[in-house]
């Protein structure tokens, strides 16, 4: 105990006395600039296909990255590309110019956007159409290109300014019947690098913990673990903080605290430890529950992890000053422009009481110090189903979305061996998603473990293959999580499906239980404290399932293809998961569009994001 309590009191003292000092920029506009420029030429080697499909077409293009996707609105093509440009730098210009526009005469509408939150899906035989597109003759969308800047970590984990440009070969004039297509794009960025960088103190820090006093005495086992590993770590007081940062709550006090840290300190991952109650959250608002967004509100810890906007400055998520964060559409309202690139990796221990603590820090040293080269790490269990009805993608793809989701992720993680908990089993033998069968799959242990299917903040389910008349499979219960006897052979877990992972609840929610069951369970989750998102029909895709392709689907497999990509530490996995998503779908100038805000908004990773996993050697 002796080397690690002044440690813990300079950390306070120093760290806590940063609050004021934060208001300052990072760089002097006054810095001398270099002036660079990148460039990159596009070309779209053939004209767009048209595919009929129930009185629509869809249109693809060779060359392009992704599709806009906006609720209701035309499915078009779209090519991205994302730069990275010094952290600090100033009067980024972005040019693209547009080569060889054609036209083409379609033979029917294009078929519009489907998007709703996973629980909200039902059976549908027309798709809507939004009157402000498809009721006029203005090309969709409005402009060539459009875009964004945002701070954040790159695949080093360096902070940077991303540049991310959104090029539109295909925009569409519904009223005329008619396309503009561009054969390709030269894209050309300017700016200008700052010739000298801002100085930090002498000390470092990887890893900061912020708690109440209360759990301070059981804090520090973990912080000397973390010491010993090389995780410099430093024990921070929530009420140091409230009584020495600036802020006009008390959450923003704690986002400034670590801003101040980041800057000074260098740190790169900030543990939160205490519920709902005890430690604030912030909430992503909408003011709205109508269609097709539902809910109102729902909680983002991404908050704490998005520290800088695009310029540089602090992003404090309300830059219209209404006190509504992350707000979204309403009718008087387009929305806020916030960045969302995590600048450091933050993860939360949801605890309610000191042995909550306990239970928690017994789990993590265990995990790291045992958990390497352990048999049962290399097996990875995976539980799914038949998600949607069939017949709401009005065709016969016929496939179960749960099951689909989790085979990509076990073709992903390669050398996994893999335990199967399939709805579809029930018909050909083998594990199904009952509650026995998932105990008997997780108990033996395993490294992963990824739900795909519905959920609320209690249970996680699915449904049988084709069997939406009757009832869903039983899944899983916060009273089956009892009989978890896996002891330290504890998997990090993915969880797909609705509030699994809404943790401002009364009770301990689904994702959090499983990780603080004493004895059992897991050693972290990530899942979603809102609804999830899906609902882009499948023949969008020329037969590719969409549940691998967009939103939820493609953001929990994401997570474990940055796994395999050479990221192991937790936070780090799922903080570049963000970035990675964010960089490859659409924006249409600022701000965000809501679905793929919300997706990244609504995870949360409740575990350690300084966890190493697979332990340490």
């Amino acid at each position: 105990m002796s080397k690690i309590i002044p440690v813990f009191i300079i950390g306070v003292l120093v760290l806590s006395g940063l609050g004021v000092a934060a208001f300052t920029p990072n760089v002097s506009l006054k810095s001398p600039m270099i002036m660079k420029n990148e460039s990159t030429s596009i070309l779209f080697p053939s004209q767009p296909t048209q595919q009929e499909k129930d009185g629509f077409v869809s249109l693809e293009m060779s060359g392009t990255t992704t599709q806009l996707l906006d609720a209701n609105k035309p499915v078009l093509p779209i090519y991205v590309k994302t730069y990275e440009v010094p952290f600090g730098s100033t009067d980024i210009q972005v040019t693209c110019n547009v080569q060889d526009i054609s036209t083409m005469t379609l033979v029917k509408e294009i078929i519009p956007a489907y998007i709703a939150p996973l629980s909200k899906m039902s059976e549908r035989t027309t798709c809507e159409k939004d009157p402000s597109v498809y009721g006029s003759g203005a090309f969709y969308p409005n402009t060539w290109y459009s875009y964004d800047l945002g701070a954040g970590r790159n695949e080093n984990t360096q902070e940077v300014i991303f540049v991310k440009v959104v090029c539109y070969p295909v925009r569409y004039s519904p009223l005329n019947n008619l396309i503009m297509y561009a054969g390709g794009f030269t894209i050309k960025v300017k700016y200008g690098v700052p010739t000298t960088q801002p100085k930090t103190l002498g000390a470092s820090y990887d890893l900061v913990i912020i708690a109440p006093s209360d759990f301070s005495s059981a804090l520090q086992p973990l912080v000397e673990h973390k010491t010993s590993h090389g995780i410099e770590t430093n024990l921070v007081m929530l009420e140091e903080i409230y009584a020495n940062t600036e802020g006009r709550d008390q959450a923003e006090k704690i986002k400034y605290f670590i801003k101040n840290a980041l800057e000074e300190f260098g740190i790169t991952y900030v543990m939160l430890v205490g519920s709902y109650d005890q430690l604030p959250i912030r909430y992503s608002q909408l003011r709205d529950n109508r269609p097709p967004y539902y809910e109102a509100q729902f909680v983002s810890d991404l908050y704490y992890a998005d520290i800088y906007n695009g310029t540089g400055g602090f992003d404090n998520w309300d830059p219209d000053g209404d006190g509504a964060y992350a707000e979204w559409p309403v009718s008087w309202s387009k929305g806020e422009d916030i960045d969302l690139y995590p600048d450091v990796y933050v993860g939360r221990l949801a605890c309610r009481n000191i042995n909550a603590v306990k239970i928690m820090v017994d789990k993590i040293i265990a995990y790291e110090e045992n958990t390497y080269e352990a048999p049962w790490f290399e097996t990875m269990v995976v539980v799914g189903g038949d998600t949607f009805n069939d017949s709401y993608y009005g065709d016969d793809t016929n496939y179960y979305e749960g099951e689909e989701a989790t085979a990509k992720a076990l073709e992903i993680m390669e050398g996994f061996t893999p335990v199967k908990v399939w709805a579809s089993n029930r018909d050909t033998g083998g594990l199904v998603p009952i509650p026995r069968d998932i105990l008997k799959a997780i108990n033996p242990g395993c490294g992963f473990l990824y739900f795909c299917g519905h959920g609320s903040s209690k249970r996680w389910d699915t449904l049988w293959p084709e069997d939406f008349e009757g009832d869903r499979a039983r899944g899983f219960r916060l009273f089956n999580m009892l009989f978890l006897s896996n002891g330290y052979k504890a998997p990090v877990l993915m969880i797909g499906g609705c509030h699994n992972s809404q943790f401002n609840v009364s009770y301990d929610c689904f994702g959090w239980y499983f990780v603080n069951k004493k004895g059992g369970g897991a050693i972290a989750s990530i899942g979603c404290t809102g609804y999830g998102v899906d609902g882009v029909c499948d023949w969008y895709n020329d037969g590719i399932p969409d549940c691998i392709q967009y939103y939820d689907g493609y953001f929990e497999t994401s997570f474990f293809q940055k796994y395999m990509d050479g990221y192991d530490i937790l936070g780090e996995t799922f903080g570049q998961t963000i970035t990675g998503y964010l960089q490859t779908f659409w924006i249409e100038g600022q701000p965000w569009p809501r679905f793929d805000t919300k997706e990244v908004e609504s995870r949360v990773l409740l575990g350690d994001p300084s966890l190493k996993i697979g332990g340490y050697p």
